[in-house]
């Protein structure tokens, strides 16, 4: 009787172990899927855009001051400045009209002063 308990436990525990495994690589490919998108430029349609349309999330390194973050954003990319995520140190934009996020997010990475951009993108909690 202990062994067919045993048996049946290493069962389920392998059955579980697969259903996770294959779970974690589905949501892996779906990320790395999203992040070449991104990376690449390409467009996305509406049901796979997870992100904010007309926003962008950007730290800038530690030695560009406030006072010059404000003014690159404002003079040069034509931003507005939505808030910022205190403790980080992030800045959410708002794009002009017309911009689209990952032209902005490329435009902004290839900025020396910029430490990483990126979309506001959207999370969903598993229900």
């Amino acid at each position: 009787m202990k062994g067919k308990w045993l048996w049946g436990g290493g069962i389920i525990f392998l059955f579980l172990l697969v259903s996770c495994g294959k779970a974690k690589e589905k949501s892996s490919a779906v990320k790395k899927t999203e992040l070449a998108m991104v990376e690449e430029g390409k467009e996305m349609s509406q049901e796979e855009q997870r992100f904010v349309e007309g926003e962008v999330l950007v730290k800038f390194k530690p030695e560009i001051s406030a006072e010059e973050i404000v003014k690159i954003v404002k003079e040069e990319y034509q931003c507005e400045i939505m808030d910022v995520i205190e403790g980080l140190g992030v800045y959410r934009l708002k794009l002009p009209k017309g911009k689209k996020v990952l032209e902005m997010v490329e435009t902004l990475r290839k900025d020396e002063r910029v430490k990483y951009a990126e979309p506001n993108i959207i999370y969903r909690l598993q229900e």
